[in-house]
């Protein structure tokens, strides 16, 4: 993401970079890191760490994180988490 966010100009990378610091996003992250590598370290036959990382990388997980995370891209007046 380093190399894309140089290319962009410094609007757009402010813009990433609140998104990325918002704690629901963060923590997003962290779960699929998460996911990943318990997938990678325990393939033992327990699929936990497995069906959650697909559920996660699944278009359904999107759509409803993505709602969740409405805030940050469409303005709500009055509200301190929207980016203006």
């Amino acid at each position: 993401m380093h190399t894309y966010l140089k290319m962009q100009s410094r609007t757009s990378r402010t813009f990433f970079r609140s998104v990325v610091r918002d704690p629901r996003v963060s923590r997003l992250l962290d779960e699929s890191i998460a996911a990943v590598r318990g997938w990678h370290e325990d393939r033992s036959g327990d699929r936990a760490a497995f069906d959650r990382m697909k559920l996660i990388r699944s278009r359904e997980f999107a759509h409803s994180e993505a709602s969740k995370l409405r805030d940050l891209v469409v303005p709500i007046h009055g509200d301190p988490r929207s980016v203006h």
